[in-house]
């Protein structure tokens, strides 16, 4: 009989895994919500602007599930680890670990590269320090090696039969032991030892004989140690050598090798390491070195380790620049801002300053003594009184003495800042920006160094790992590091970052580009049971590269792990497994689940205005006709900058203008770094430093427009005492009208008693916060509600003053829409409430602090601030408006509203550009530019201008496609697989 044991057993069912379950969640404007997330799933989490969904995903599922997981650190880890609050929810149960990926770039360090962010450059390290190979800096053979005894033993033993031949060591340093001669020593260990070089009063000869050594080779001289002369020898500044043994390279030598290993040991261990075998005629020479050194010439070099190619260790880095790639230098142009000026009007601004004026009088005293008057103009002197002027000569310094005579007082702030000032970022002349010394540049791997891979691009790099030629020897070596190179930079290539160099500076990511990065370094670390929270990963990718991402998330799911995601793309949304929508407006109107369920689900849900979005029951309509513009352009001839082709750039303005084209094609450097800069300096009049501008052959057609903004999505604001009112300048009205009441005027209050930045009226417990933060060392801090003032920020007898049965406390708590109502007869007021209305930011409290704001409402609030500063100029300029991205963060519902604003600043004689990958404002725009056709150096070019259209219908353009079908009306938008989204039909089942 079988026992019980040895049964074979059946497979057990996998139990289903329990959802994670949120009850009364109450954080931010959530309205005491109850929803379950299916685990092991992804789940895209959806809603208009300020809806709720950020508070939802990063502020309680990613808080609590970081926070527990550090909760079951030790004491003495937390403290080393953020410090993550608890959200205000009832329960949340079922919570993994979370790891939140947010499109926020926090890097501010410039030795941060893409490569360290990945850990490639970790395994590069590995990888040069086992498989590569260095010339030598004395001889350049190319044969630099470890050498020992057995290996120097070969290389003798290869030379010709019959060679005879000397083993020879450099002489050895010799210590005499001396006595005192005042004081005799009663014993030998009191004697002092002094190491001599040899001299008069001890003899060489003598010394080595007694060591045992029997001759010396000097010159062509052999001297024999045993005889009178050679114990008298004293060396001299000639070559003299131990000729440790003599040798013949015979048959019987090469059998039995005893011998000859025995005597290189000892030559080595004489000779510090080093050793030469010459023949005795001189016409052979062989010289050798222990350790890593030159088979050819001996010279020893530093062994290759992974701290050698690093440019954070001291042994790797540039000595100069420290391992930055850049330095600081004095910038001409910040020192010099207007050339136009004369040597006595202050031309060398740094000199012009009050505490500096006797360093002036110098310089015009010098200049005058060379011959040049001080009314001369910088931009006349000629290129010798420049050089004088700059670097000095006899009594005067230069310039650039006058300001190294600062350093020493360096440690003072004030200097610091004054030097700074004048100085800008320049590569390093030294290294050239590799950031490496020359040690461990020497090393190379199939005629490449580590400097020179890390500057190809990842596409470029996964293309060079993966068809490397190596040894054998070398690729079994390297194995794993190659496995783990060309892995990642496939990840990265997936998510749609392939443009990007390895040396990329991880401080000059967009937000789109740091989080899918991010993405690919997890997908790497392969972890599972892992809720991972993701801030619109789709931004910045074109809709070609959108199915790469979804193919890695769902990548990521498929190890086990949980994926919350905050998306508005369409088709991240039809590739999800489970939808929310939080709603259903914004700010208080909103904070309240729409809708949920799996996609099925999700879109039978009429009263959600994403699923009516996403069926065609609403859409964005198309524009009837294309302005023209006003008859005036902007035209940009031979831009260069990065990938840029020698590119013509032609923009009209009085038009709604977009720029596309995949992800690294070239759209920011031209809008950005040529466009941008080039008209900063030449509108507004900044000190932008010539090298931060794209060159260019010209740039027309400037003088048409008067102002120039650019708008992005940055925070705007860090402070929880920066509010609405604040940042369009409508809270000091507030203030003084609140002052003018007759309670204020009986208590002698004044506008700075209703600041809650200042004392006098604010709570002098809270310090007009309205909290305080209790801290809890290693926990996280907790803000309690303040018990004086109750969270009002104000003191008593300040609240008690009302306007129209409000007290201050309540007027910071009025929506935008209610203030045009509570101050109807305030006109600076309620045109300041007419201009956030008008942008779609009318359920914004006046007191909501920015920086709660998503990027889409800060984005909206920059534009009515801007609009407000050009009603206080009482001047309308034309502006050229510039947006990077303008729909990041937005709902499709939102971008309607945006579309309004552009629609409405075009109207007004202003001309709006922005650079843009969603294909429903696209369609909205004039004129289009699309820039490719590929990413890095398969870009650089304009593929095809005109209105959308025209472009809809360009052969050669990857946009094409995509926005022919948002033209043609076929759902929202073209998937990246080639699908239109369409409503879903009811059909019976056949």
């Amino acid at each position: 009989m079988l026992n019980e044991k040895e049964l074979p057993l059946a497979p057990r069912p996998k139990a289903p895994r329990p959802p994670i379950r949120l009850h009364g969640v109450r954080q931010n404007n959530l309205k005491n919500i109850s929803l379950d997330l299916p685990l092991g799933q992804m789940t895209v989490i959806t809603g208009v602007s300020g809806s709720g969904k950020s508070s939802l995903a990063f502020d309680t599922l990613y808080a609590e599930g970081s926070r527990r997981y550090m909760e079951s650190l030790s004491t003495y880890a937390r403290q080393f680890l953020e410090k993550m609050p608890r959200p205000l929810v009832d329960a949340i149960h079922n919570v993994p670990p979370a790891i939140a990926l947010e499109q926020r770039n926090s890097i501010v360090n410039n030795r941060t590269t893409v490569a360290t962010m990945t850990e490639i450059y970790d395994y590069l390290r590995l990888f040069f320090a086992a498989a590569g190979r260095q010339n030598c800096k004395t001889c350049g053979h190319d044969e630099v090696r470890t050498n020992d005894a057995d290996s120097i033993s070969e290389r003798i033993l290869a030379l010709p039969e019959g060679t005879r031949l000397y083993l020879l060591a450099k002489l050895p340093s010799l210590e005499v032991v001396e006595e005192d001669e005042e004081k005799p020593s009663k014993s030998k260990s009191k004697a002092k030892a002094k190491k001599k070089g040899i001299s008069g009063s001890s003899f060489a000869g003598q010394e080595l004989f007694k060591r045992g050594y029997q001759r010396l080779l000097v010159g062509t001289e052999v001297i024999d140690l045993s005889t009178a002369d050679g114990q008298i020898f004293i060396p001299d500044e000639g070559e003299a050598f131990v000729i440790v043994d003599r040798l013949a390279m015979t048959s019987s030598l090469r059998e039995d090798r005893t011998r000859l290993l025995d005597s290189v040991e000892q030559a080595l261990l004489t000779g510090e390491g080093r050793l030469e075998a010459r023949s005795t005629d001189g016409a052979i020479k062989l010289v050798a070195s222990q350790g890593y050194a030159c088979a050819h010439c001996g010279d020893p070099h530093t062994p290759p380790n992974a701290a050698l190619f690093s440019s954070n260790s001291p042994l790797g880095a540039c000595q100069t620049c420290s391992g930055f790639g850049e330095i600081l230098e004095l910038d001409e142009e910040l020192v010099v801002p207007d050339r136009a000026r004369s040597l006595r009007d202050g031309a060398v601004d740094p000199l012009s300053k009050p505490s500096y004026k006797d360093w002036e009088k110098e310089m015009l005293k010098a200049m005058e003594k060379r011959g040049v008057p001080a009314y001369t103009r910088y931009k006349d002197l000629k290129a010798g009184d420049r050089t004088f002027l700059w670097e000095g000569g006899g009594d005067y310094p230069g310039v650039r003495g006058y300001f190294d005579q600062l350093k020493p007082w360096k440690y003072k702030l004030h200097v610091r800042v004054f030097i700074r000032r004048f100085q800008s970022l320049r590569q390093c002349p030294d290294c050239k920006g590799s950031r490496l010394s020359a040690t461990p540049l020497r090393f190379r791997v199939a005629d490449k160094n580590v400097a020179e891979v890390l500057e190809l691009t990842m596409k470029e790099g996964l293309e060079w790992f993966s068809t490397l030629n190596i040894s054998a020897q070398d690729r079994k070596k390297v194995k794993e590091v190659l496995r783990q190179v060309c892995e990642r930079l496939d990840f990265l290539c997936h998510v749609g970052v392939g443009y990007l160099k390895l040396s990329r500076k991880g401080n000059t990511l967009s937000g789109g580009e740091y989080q899918r990065i991010s993405l690919a370094s997890q997908l790497g670390s392969k972890l599972s049971n892992t809720l991972y929270v993701l801030d619109e990963p789709s931004i910045g990718l074109h809709p070609c590269d959108t199915d790469k991402l979804i193919t890695v998330m769902h990548a990521l799911r498929d190890h086990g792990n949980t994926l919350v995601v905050v998306e508005h793309d369409t088709s991240v949304m039809r590739s999800s497994d489970y939808l929310v929508e939080v709603g259903p407006l914004a700010g208080t109107e909103g904070g309240e689940i729409v809708a949920s369920g799996t996609k099925a689900e999700f879109l039978k849900k009429r009263h959600s205005l994403t699923a009516r979005y996403l069926s065609g029951e609403l859409s964005l309509a198309k524009p009837t006709e294309r302005r023209a513009g006003n008859g005036s352009e902007i035209v940009i001839k031979g831009a260069r900058a990065n990938n840029l082709q020698n590119v013509d750039f032609r923009m009209p303005l009085g038009s709604l203008v977009a720029v596309t084209g995949v992800s690294g094609s070239g759209k920011s450097t031209i809008v950005h770094d040529t466009l941008y800069n080039s008209l900063a300096r030449l509108v507004l009049h900044e000190p932008i430093p010539s090298h931060e501008v794209g060159p260019c052959d010209s740039i027309d057609g400037w003088d048409k427009i008067g102002n120039l903004c650019l708008l992005d999505q940055t925070p705007i604001g860090r402070s929880s005492r920066s509010n609405t009112a604040t940042y369009i300048k409508m809270y000091d009205e507030i203030r003084r009208l609140m002052a003018q009441q007759a309670t204020a005027a009986r208590r002698h209050l004044t506008p700075t008693d209703f600041s809650f930045n200042v004392d006098g009226g604010r709570c002098a417990t809270c310090k007009g916060e309205g909290y305080v933060e209790v801290d809890m060392h290693f926990m996280a801090d907790v803000r309690l509600l303040c018990d004086d003032c109750e969270g009002k920020r104000f003191k008593k007898h300040v609240l008690e003053v009302q306007f129209r049965g409000k007290n201050i406390d309540e007027i910071l708590h009025t929506t935008i829409k209610e203030a045009q109502e509570l101050f109807a007869e305030n006109p600076a007021i309620v045109e300041k409430c007419a201009l956030l209305e008008e942008v779609g930011l009318g359920y914004l409290q006046l007191g909501q602090p920015v920086s709660s704001l998503s990027g889409g409402e800060c984005q909206r609030l920059k534009i009515a601030s801007t609009l407000d500063e050009q009603k206080s100029m009482g001047k309308v300029m034309p502006t050229l408006y510039i947006f990077d991205e303008p729909t990041t963060g937005l709902h499709i519902h939102d971008v309607k509203k945006l579309v309004e604003v552009f629609h409405r600043l075009v109207n007004k004689g202003h001309t709006v550009l922005f650079i843009e990958h969603n294909m429903d404002l696209v369609a909205q725009a004039d004129w289009v530019i699309d820039i490719g056709p590929g990413g890095g150096d398969a870009g650089g070019k304009v593929v095809a201008e005109g209105n959308p259209e025209k472009i809809a219908k360009s052969r050669g353009s990857i946009t094409a496609p995509y926005l022919a079908a948002v033209l043609a009306g076929n759902g929202n938008s073209l998937t990246a697989s080639g699908e239109f989204l369409q409503a879903p039909r009811d059909k019976k089942p056949k």
